[in-house]
């Protein structure tokens, strides 16, 4: 079932233990995998029902959506104080979104996209996300289809929160929303930044074969022509 999400918005950034920015994925989701037990802590999920994550500037940004900005602030720095293989990166930040639709967007791709890592596997999950954004996107390539056809499967077989998703936000509206384009970008780019860790603009454009490995190559990953042979669709 969906829950309200706050329009208020703490902003934490995480690097490895270290303090160092990340020079490639894998640094991104090691330090994933550590966060991802602060996000099932009962006190953060009380406090910061939806949340939204991706990868900015080599450090993880967590944008948690919260009913208290001083609780999961301190939530937070007390998960991290005792954990150590992450460090806080620089200081919280506050802001808000007013837009519920938007809201519940950013907090639904990340659950699914959790979902995903966790029953999917990571490097399944990264292929198909850089399988449909380099060549399935409409306007991407001359080999297209809508993100219902293409992620519809693997969503209802490997996430559960896409299957409980209900009338508050329904899965409907998480397909038309993943086609969305308005002042706040291209929607689904949110999705390829959580796995690719980047992403390439602008969108609209055939993207040349050299251009598309030459972006794998940057973050560190393949797509042979049987990866899904070795994945469970």
């Amino acid at each position: 079932m969906n829950s309200y999400i706050p329009d208020k918005i703490v902003t934490a950034y995480f690097t490895l233990a270290s303090g160092q920015l990340f020079v490639s994925s894998s640094q991104y989701f090691d330090c994933l995998s550590s966060v991802k037990s602060l996000l099932q802590e009962k006190n953060f999920k009380r406090w910061a029902p939806g949340f939204y994550i991706n990868c900015i500037r080599g450090t993880l940004r967590l944008n948690c959506f919260t009913g208290n900005k001083e609780e999961t602030k301190k939530i937070i720095k007390d998960f991290t104080d005792k954990n150590n293989k992450i460090n806080l990166y620089g200081d919280f930040e506050e802001s808000a979104i007013g837009d519920e639709r938007f809201r519940n967007f950013l907090n639904a791709y990340t659950k699914i996209g959790l979902d995903l890592l966790k029953n999917f596997g990571e490097l399944c999950s990264r292929r198909l996300v850089a399988e449909y954004r380099f060549d399935y996107h409409l306007h991407t390539r001359y080999q297209r289809a809508t993100p219902k056809e293409f992620f519809g499967p693997i969503f209802s077989r490997h996430s559960q929160f896409f299957r409980e998703l209900d009338e508050n936000y329904s899965a409907e509206q998480l397909w038309e929303d993943f086609r969305k384009v308005d002042e706040q970008g291209v929607w689904i780019h949110f999705l390829v930044n959580m796995f690719l860790t980047l992403d390439l603009n602008p969108y609209g454009i055939v993207v040349s074969e050299q251009t598309k490995n030459n972006f794998l190559e940057t973050i560190d990953l393949d797509l042979p022509e049987n990866w899904r042979r070795n994945c469970d669709f």
